[in-house]
């Protein structure tokens, strides 16, 4: 004959099973929901690929003696890449000098300039497909300094 359960476990029980019920609704109805933050702010497209991206902002360095910025260009690492953007101001427009280094230990230069009278949106991709620089207009604006400060998005192809 089976043991009855004591009057006192029953709401233990209800409580766990209801736990377990609400722990499957959730996964069922919201998937990945326990998976945590996503590591891909935003994505940006070039062709066919769709790369995981991130907006950073580069702002114009002063100048010092002979013309050359006092600090060296900070830079930013995402998915693994290492991202060095250096805005120049020039009599074309704001001008963008990057360098790419990837975890295999490729590394890439680029230059990208934001004419105003030219495409509303400048694109970079390294050789191997795997890094995307994209920089859209407006270009750049001018600081309360008086410097450029730019928005660029950095985006690494996860395949």
């Amino acid at each position: 004959m089976p043991t009855p359960v004591p009057a006192r476990a029953l709401p233990v029980l209800f409580g766990i099973l209801a736990v377990v019920v609400v722990v499957i609704l959730v996964l069922w109805v919201y998937p990945g929901y326990l998976e945590g933050h996503s590591q891909c702010p935003i994505q940006a497209n070039r062709g066919t690929r769709t790369y995981c991206a991130e907006m950073v902002t580069v702002d114009q360095r002063l100048p010092c003696a002979g013309g050359a910025a006092c600090l060296a260009p900070p830079t930013i690492t995402f998915q693994g890449v290492n991202f060095t953007f250096q805005l120049v101001n020039t009599s074309l427009g704001p001008e963008i000098f990057g360098w790419v280094g990837e975890p295999t230990g490729a590394n890439f230069s680029f230059q990208l300039l934001g004419n105003p009278m030219g495409p509303s949106s400048m694109n970079w991709t390294s050789s191997d497909l795997v890094v995307l620089v994209q920089w859209n207009a407006p270009f750049a604006t001018t600081s309360a300094s008086g410097l450029l400060v730019a928005t660029v998005i950095c985006g690494v192809y996860p395949g």
